[in-house]
């Protein structure tokens, strides 16, 4: 996937890690080469870390979608979940859970949600869901017809900023799907 930039371009998400600390966003400066991690959802300490973890997280578990002034907007299934960070891409305090209620943070930069915050997408096994908060945080489900037949693994996914149209780039395809 391509990397989240923060809104005044200085910091980008280089990926999104699991280690015994839980899941972290990768965050250094665009001309740089130093990073730093953030947390985005720590282990429970009741859950003992046995042997040395730190590899990419798959598509399926976080991912970060989009930067807004509140810090990195990140999703894992249902959850929404923003995480603060000051203007040196630090922690600024923990994450927040948003729920379909939430205010939602916006503008929000990052190719896999709208600018305002109200849809995003996110891969799933079988395809992509695009989720709505505008009505409930409701589900639609897109898979094209000849999915299986396209080979290679999901690279890429766009949303438009209307939230209506999603581009997904699959192997060596780039499909443009709507409902």
């Amino acid at each position: 996937m391509p990397p989240i930039r923060d809104p005044n371009g200085r910091f980008a998400v280089r990926s999104v890690r699991v280690t015994c600390l839980g899941f972290e966003a990768e965050v250094g400066p665009i001309r740089g080469k130093q990073t730093h991690r953030v947390p985005i959802e720590r282990r429970p300490s009741s859950t003992p870390c046995k042997t040395p973890i730190d590899r990419s997280a798959t598509v399926f578990e976080w991912a970060v979608l989009g930067w807004a002034p509140q810090g990195l907007v990140a999703a894992s299934g249902d959850l929404l979940r923003v995480v603060p960070l000051n203007t040196f891409a630090k922690p600024a305090g923990n994450p927040i859970d948003l729920h379909t209620g939430s205010p939602l943070p916006a503008p929000i930069r990052g190719a896999r949600i709208s600018a305002d915050g109200s849809r995003y997408v996110i891969p799933h096994p079988e395809g992509i869901v695009v989720r709505d908060w505008r009505e409930g945080g409701a589900g639609v489900w897109l898979r094209p017809a000849d999915w299986d037949a396209v080979p290679g693994e999901l690279r890429s996914l766009a949303i438009s900023p209307d939230g209506q149209r999603v581009a997904v780039h699959k192997g060596s395809e780039i499909r443009l799907l709507s409902w």
